[in-house]
């Protein structure tokens, strides 16, 4: 019984020294939270959640400080042991932060997940909006690239540097702020300022060359020092200024004077000294040596050592400055202000109002022209974290409106900000933490595509060789694009950057292709290929009879194969215990189109809907159009093609004439004109061919009098056959001939066509997206066998006006 009490009496001293313990983290937590202390905060409360005494309390203010800290995975450790405690349920208030958290890592889905589980608010809509226009805003991605700045320390002995902020240019010169990482054996003293956000030293101020901002590939070189005549112990930030100025405004830590010793006794146990970011005079001058050097004057008059004031930034011509500021006043947060030069100093400060500034953070503005001020903001729609976007004016006057679709990679799920434009072309410097720690990047403008012009020629003496069947190729790919040289030996097309190509020429015997890289370099704008084809007798079957004929052959080689067709005898009858699924036409634009059709079981024609020309009589020339042609309808013109052709002959020019006065009559029918080619040639060949006849067809009709609005062409390539052709040797020439031909679609009156030609990089989901048509709809319009579209291929798409 005495060893049970003494162990009894032992747990109790225990638990009353870790709860004493944790009594005692927790409010020395709360205290260096208060004073802004947010990484030894974090520290005590982690030590106080030994103890459940504290446990809510603690993890309720270590959500917010890694919130704070941009630590969103520690924050989401605690949301969701917050969750697991006492409190149960998480407030609206914590579930926002949880999707911000999510937003931030880029776990899109899991965002969008935790707002549907809120109650709806301004705040809940707006990031939901921003999550599911993700897409639509990232529509141009594809045409921005970012490099990382390498920075290069210049000094001697001078310190490493952490993490780089806060670019400021002026022409090729580049400040910036940098933070020095605190060595493990350094002890903290009092004159070693230490960042709470980082553990880092706080930040010195840096000035560097810009080496490179033209090449693609690598990384931008920055050339830098740190300024050791402007930079302290504290926090030193950029100084503001136009080149040839000799006076600035610099942002740095504010270090009050230095108390008495009265108003040391008088100030509170524990109270830490606050030292915000404040904005000072900076004025260039000359020492004894000549050197130029900034030097650090009077605070500014409007600054209240209450709240900081930071990220100076001159308007173009000077006479404004922008900042940064959580004074009394704003939207809420971190807002933007703007002070008016007045003589030597500045005008009392004005909040830029509710369209640049929201209820959250805004920050880090800049100008390069006084009619858009870019900035970083977590309020305004972006795709986590701050964002950065700009804002645009007329004349001078108030901001009208907020631009938030600078996409990827400029922008990330982490914290992008502090952009400054290049003095010429579409480029900027900024700073990002997407790689965990704040860096410098540039973006530029980005061409995806390059102009590629390939020329055929004679190995032997590289003279001109003509009208080369030939195929691009995408190295280590299925993507293939036929295409034949013309008369004068070229070819020329438009192809993706950063891929490696073959030119195959399979009907030239000996021909050996070698890939080449089509250059991301923006300076090359266009790639001469040329393609050294030998001259090599073709042999194969001349026996135009046989299956395997070669037109080409000069030499029979004896491989002709002839087709001998299998007698079925016998026809098995197959019995379904259960009805199968519905057969049919699933072809919208077929006659026999059942939509409640789930199989095709190519049935579909083409010809039934309407019998619109007919001949009165064989031996007179002369036609008319069926008057009962309805909206819906597909009018089948009875003019076909000569091969290869796309001039109409002249015995079908009366049925044109006969159609365009029947339209001109019937004014309410809009026509999309649809041509057809036979499935000779490659997929490109007929897309063009086809699109030429659809566009005689219509012209002939303008020349007619038919009005153009009315009438749209578009080239179906050899999708959508009468005939069925497995093979161009399948079908004879008078099927052929049957699939080379016209039709009118009457349109609906509330039915209206889009037709896109697609670009290198696009999806078919992004296109139906933004058409809000679905992706088997595109599908069956265009005889698509899968999701893949051909680049430079015409995509048709009925829309609902």
């Amino acid at each position: 019984m005495r060893n049970s009490n003494t162990y009894l009496w032992i747990f109790a001293c225990i638990t009353f020294v870790i709860s004493g313990c944790s009594t005692h983290f927790y409010l020395e937590g709360v205290a260096l939270n208060d004073q802004g202390a947010y990484m030894e905060a974090a520290e005590q409360f982690e030590k106080s959640l030994k103890s459940d005494k504290y446990q809510v309390h603690a993890y309720k203010a270590l959500v917010d400080i890694y919130t704070e800290l941009n630590s969103h995975e520690e924050a989401l450790r605690c949301l969701d042991s917050l969750r697991l405690s006492e409190q149960g349920m998480l407030t609206d208030d914590q579930m926002f932060l949880k999707a911000e958290s999510h937003m931030a890592l880029g776990q899109y889905e899991l965002a969008i997940q935790t707002l549907r589980e809120m109650k709806s608010s301004p705040s809940v809509e707006a990031r939901k909006n921003s999550i599911l226009t993700i897409d639509e805003r990232q529509m141009n991605s594809v045409f921005y690239r970012v490099r990382n700045v390498e920075i290069e320390n210049m000094s001697v002995d001078g310190p490493h540097i952490a993490s780089a902020a806060l670019p400021h240019r002026v022409n090729d010169d580049l400040y910036f702020v940098a933070e020095s990482p605190r060595k493990f054996k350094q002890r903290k003293k009092s004159e070693t300022h230490i960042d709470d956000y980082t553990g880092n030293r706080l930040m010195d101020l840096w000035k560097g060359t810009i080496i490179d901002t033209l090449g693609y590939g690598g990384a931008i070189k920055l050339e830098a020092m740190p300024m050791l005549e402007v930079n302290t112990e504290f926090h030193d930030g950029v100084v503001a200024y136009h080149k040839g100025d000799t006076i600035g405004v610099l942002g740095k830590t504010y270090v009050k004077p230095e108390e008495t010793f009265v108003e040391k006794l008088k100030r509170p146990a524990g109270m830490r000294i606050l030292r915000p970011i404040q904005l000072f005079h900076a004025d260039l001058i000359t020492d004894s040596e000549g050197v130029k050097h900034w030097v650090t004057g009077d605070r500014l008059d409007f600054c209240n050592d209450e709240y900081m004031y930071a990220h100076p930034s001159l308007s173009p011509d000077g006479s404004t400055l922008y900042f940064t500021s959580n004074m009394p006043g704003g939207k809420g947060g971190m807002d933007i202000w703007k002070v008016v030069r007045d003589g030597t100093g500045w005008s009392a400060p004005e909040n830029l109002g509710g369209v640049v500034n929201t209820t959250r953070d805004e920050a880090f503005p800049t100008m390069r022209h006084n009619d858009t001020l870019y900035f970083s903001s977590n309020g305004h729609l972006g795709l986590g974290g701050l964002d950065i976007v700009y804002a645009t004016r007329e004349d001078d006057k108030e901001w009208t409106a907020v631009n938030d679709k600078l996409p990827s990679p400029i922008n990330s799920p982490r914290d992008d900000f502090g952009l400054q434009l290049d003095p010429h072309g579409v480029g900027g410097i900024f700073a990002s933490d997407r790689n965990g720690i704040d860096s410098l990047y540039h973006f530029s403008s980005y061409d995806p595509e390059i102009i590629l012009k390939v020329i055929t020629v004679h190995q032997s003496d590289l003279s001109l060789w003509p009208e080369v069947d030939a195929e691009l190729v995408i190295y280590d790919s299925l993507k293939v694009a036929g295409f034949v040289t013309d008369s004068e030996a070229s070819w020329t097309s438009k192809i993706e950057r950063g891929n490696n190509y073959l030119i195959e020429c399979p009907n030239y015997l000996g021909y050996i292709p070698e890939a080449f890289y089509a250059p991301e370099d923006q300076t090359i704008k266009e790639l001469l290929v040329y393609v050294p084809i030998p001259f090599v007798v073709k042999i194969g079957c001349m026996d135009i009879e046989a299956d395997n004929y070669d037109p080409e052959a000069l030499v029979d080689d004896g491989s002709c194969e002839y087709h001998v067709p299998e007698i079925d005898n016998e026809i098995e009858e197959v019995e379904y215990d259960n009805p199968p699924s519905i057969s049919g036409c699933t072809v919208p634009h077929a006659c026999n189109y059942n939509p409640t059709a789930t199989i095709d079981d190519d049935s579909c024609e083409y010809t039934s809907c309407v019998t619109v020309v007919t001949e009165i009589e064989e031996e007179i020339n002369e036609v008319e159009v069926d008057v009962d042609i309805k909206t819906g309808d597909i009018v089948d013109l009875k003019i076909h093609w000569d091969l290869d052709k796309y001039s109409i002959r002249n015995e079908d020019k009366e049925i044109i004439k006969s159609f365009a006065e029947f339209l001109m009559v019937n004014e309410q029918f809009n026509v999309l004109l649809m041509s057809h080619c036979d499935i000779r040639a490659t997929h490109g060949y007929n897309d063009e061919l086809s699109q030429n006849r659809a566009n005689s067809i219509m012209q002939a009709l303008i020349n007619e009098g038919v009005p153009a609005d009315r009438l749209i062409s578009f080239g179906a390539s050899e999708t959508f056959p009468i005939i069925s052709c497995e093979t161009v040797n399948s079908c004879t020439e008078e099927e052929h001939q049957t699939n080379r031909r016209t039709v009118a679609n009457i349109l609906r009156p509330n039915e209206r066509v889009v037709i896109h030609n697609v670009k290198a990089g696009e999806t078919l989901y992004g296109l139906a997206k933004k058409h809000g048509v679905s992706q088997e709809e595109i599908k069956l319009w265009n005889a698509l066998g899968g999701p893949k579209m051909r680049v430079g291929q015409d995509i048709l798409i009925y829309k609902a006006r």
